[in-house]
């Protein structure tokens, strides 16, 4: 999909998985950002809100034959992402214009598919916790697309306001740099468990009604069942 980084060759050299991408000439959105101070402005946005959202979706609806314990292949729906962020998002050249093309998807899911669950050490945060809904730290093996919406989501809002979704993160970093350490994932849970998401035009009141319907939408957060057949 023009909308996704293209994935060119991947194998296994001395027990180190590698991938052969695409080269996309230009930049990333977190760096975009910066040299737009902060932020997109309303009117450029929607060319690359929308091939953003063409490329999610295309991963969401595709057909994946993998290899899972013992051997066997089996056939799953669709792929999640689980750490968008600015700078998964790369944004190739097009003459004026930009290209967006969704990058580094996690690999993860398919590998515990394939029985490999250790490539996450104890108490180690694989991901972007300030693009997170709840359910990523609490149920982080029952994910689906619902998730990547509301991260993309995350994505759009800081891009429009220059501000993350939910207050806290900055205050967390500041105390575990002032203690010397990295946050863990105790940290981020109470974090994201005690900060919900601001609707946007409390942020930017000059965010259209029409658009900041869909975002505030996207950014609901579910209440997940404890019951492990219920959350499957």
């Amino acid at each position: 999909h023009q909308n996704i980084v293209e994935l060119i060759e991947h194998g296994n050299a001395n027990g180190t998985f590698f991938c052969v991408l695409e080269f996309v000439d230009g930049m990333d959105l977190e760096k975009f950002l910066q040299k737009h101070r902060g932020k997109v402005p309303l009117a450029d946005a929607p060319p690359l809100f929308l091939g953003i959202l063409d490329g999610l979706g295309h991963a969401h609806r595709a057909k994946l034959r993998v290899g899972v314990s013992g051997g066997k292949k089996s056939w799953f729906q669709g792929i999640v992402h689980r750490d968008l962020k600015p700078q998964n998002i790369l944004l190739a050249r097009s003459g004026t214009a930009w290209i967006p093309k969704v990058a580094d998807f996690g690999l993860s899911k398919s590998f515990e598919s394939a029985g490999l669950t250790d490539m996450t050490a104890p108490g180690q945060v694989a991901g972007t916790p300030i693009y997170w809904p709840r359910e990523q730290i609490t149920h982080y093996r029952y994910l689906d697309p619902a998730t990547d919406v509301f991260s993309i989501a995350a994505v759009f809002y800081q891009a429009l306001t220059g501000a993350w979704v939910r207050e806290g993160f900055r205050e967390l970093f500041a105390r575990c740099q002032r203690a010397g350490r990295a946050p863990g994932i105790a940290d981020y849970m109470r974090t994201i468990a005690a900060n919900p998401p601001i609707p946007i035009r409390k942020r930017d009141h000059r965010i259209p009604p029409a658009v900041a319907e869909v975002l505030d939408r996207a950014l609901r957060e579910a209440e997940v069942p404890p019951d492990e057949s219920q959350m499957r």
